[in-house]
């Protein structure tokens, strides 16, 4: 350490000490948020499906086909990509799912472990029709589906395509 002529600490010392206090700070603050029970497990494993599901239609969107399939199991959780189509609910044989918006091709990746969550979604660009179907209806994808998305560029719709 530098000291001036009377033993004190310099303004640079000082500074130093400072921020090498703020940065151990800060280091704590990352571990306990790291380790914490704020950490939502669902909710990183539903945001994750979701940003692969946005990757996939924008393939479909380039004249590609995109591929999507939730295939984590984890005890006690379900996921589900839920077609709202321009309903707010959706009831799958008893539960029921709710979009916080009304939108018009609205899709949401949701979970049920002991409530039903949908946090991540999106309106896309067009209606999506499932399978060879010819209307636009609500469905939704369970854990263990796989899909092709599809956009042909004549047609102003997605197609997914359940995969064996």
């Amino acid at each position: 350490m530098l000291r001036n002529k009377k033993g004190e600490l310099t303004t640079n010392e000082i500074l130093e000490i400072v921020l090498a206090a703020a940065g151990i700070v800060i280091l704590f603050i990352l571990l306990y948020n790291l380790i914490s029970p704020i950490f939502n497990k669902e909710e990183k494993t539903s945001e994750s499906y979701f940003d692969s599901f946005i990757e996939a239609v924008g393939m479909a969107d380039k004249g590609g086909t995109g591929t999507f399939s939730m295939w984590q199991s984890e005890e006690g959780v379900e996921y589900y990509l839920i077609y709202f189509k321009d309903s707010i609910s959706y009831n799958d044989n008893g539960r029921e799912f709710f979009s916080m918006s009304r939108n018009e091709d609205h899709i949401c990746l949701c979970y049920s472990k002991k409530e039903n969550v949908c946090n991540f979604c999106e309106n896309l660009k067009y209606p999506v029709k499932l399978g060879e179907t010819e209307d636009f209806t609500q469905f939704s994808l369970k854990q263990g589906d796989k899909v092709d998305i599809i956009k042909l560029k004549n047609e102003n719709f997605y197609r997914f395509n359940l995969v064996e």
